[in-house]
């Protein structure tokens, strides 16, 4: 059986176009050059999150829009501690946020009206340079 060669830079084009090809190729390169310096890696962000985040605050679902914009729903135990929470959002986590708002606010009440717990909804830009620090 005969065996067919690999494919190789030099059998890519014929040889008068080889310049092309070692454009082409260095082009691709770049792109992947780029893609590697701006990768992004969350477990800085997520453990950021959890460095500025009280004990008793729990997070239930996270989006994020291109612009850096992140939105999470999350549940505290009273609007005391959803109050504290935001102070530290706003005072201490400005290397990792900035923009931070409280968009909804819902207390879940028991059968005697207690407030068991706070659910909420916060949006806040993102540092975009947390991503970018490898772990």
């Amino acid at each position: 059986s005969i065996s067919q060669p690999k494919p190789s830079m030099s059998s890519c084009v014929p040889s008068l176009r080889v310049g092309k090809c070692l454009n082409d190729f260095t082009a691709k390169l770049e792109v992947l050059k780029s893609l590697f310096e701006n990768h992004v890696y969350w477990t800085q962000f997520i453990a950021g999150l959890e460095k500025y985040t009280l004990p008793s605050v729990t997070y239930d679902a996270l989006s994020v829009t291109p612009g850096s914009v992140i939105a999470f729903s999350a549940t505290a135990p009273d609007f005391r501690t959803l109050g504290r929470q935001l102070r530290i959002y706003q005072r201490d986590a400005t290397s990792l946020m900035s923009g931070v708002k409280i968009t909804s606010g819902r207390a879940q009440l028991n059968q005697q009206g207690d407030v068991e717990g706070v659910n909420f909804e916060v949006s806040f830009t993102m540092n975009p340079d947390v991503l970018k620090k490898k772990p």
